[in-house]
Order: structure tokens, then C-alpha cells, then sequence
């Protein structure tokens, strides 16, 4: 992946994240204040729900592909090497004074 792909990756995450959260505080003070608590219940046990089918539609990699790359393969069981620009290099020396020279 380019490294600036992974900033807009980032990016829209976060974007989500916020717009999600908002979202789902905004409904279920709405719930809350039409139904109570087991309305708020109800609203989170539907959404577990959704959750879990729309997970268990999905289709799935065993091992291979994308999950096997995001754990650090490359779909067949390589290895990748961590980083940008190859293996890692050495800390920078330290002066006295904590700072790097």
C-alpha cells in the first residue's frame, strides 16, 4: 500500500468512527427518552443482531489473502518484512544530554 493512501485510510476511519458515534448517542437518547432503559436494551440487542448477520454473510478468508497479509504475510504464508523502507536500522547515538547527536 502507498503511504500516503494510508493517512486517507486514516482519515475516512476516523471520519466514521466520530459520524458513528454521534450517530448512535443521538438515537439512543431519542430511544431513551421515548422508552427507557429496555427501550436503549432493545436498540442495542438490534444492533448486535445486525451485527452478527451481516458478519456471518460475509464472506470469509481462512488463513489466506487479506487477513493472512494483515497479520504480517503475504496470503501464502511468507513473511512480510516490517517497514517502509527495508529491514530496521540501528537507534541513533545518544549524547550525555539524552539528545540524539
Amino acid at each position: 500500500m502507498r503511504p500516503d493512501a494510508r493517512s486517507r485510510l486514516n482519515t475516512a476511519y476516523m471520519t466514521c468512527a466520530y459520524l458513528g458515534g454521534s450517530g448512535g448517542s443521538w438515537l439512543g437518547v431519542r430511544i431513551y427518552g421515548r422508552a427507557g432503559w429496555q427501550g436503549v436494551c432493545a436498540l442495542v440487542v438490534l444492533c448486535a443482531v445486525i451485527a452478527l448477520g451481516r458478519h456471518r454473510l460475509a464472506p470469509h478468508e481462512h488463513g489466506r489473502g487479506r487477513d493472512a497479509r494483515q497479520a504480517g504475510g503475504d496470503g501464502r504464508g511468507v513473511p512480510v518484512p516490517v517497514g517502509i523502507g527495508g529491514p530496521p536500522t540501528a537507534a541513533p547515538p545518544v549524547g550525555s544530554a539524552g539528545r540524539t547527536v
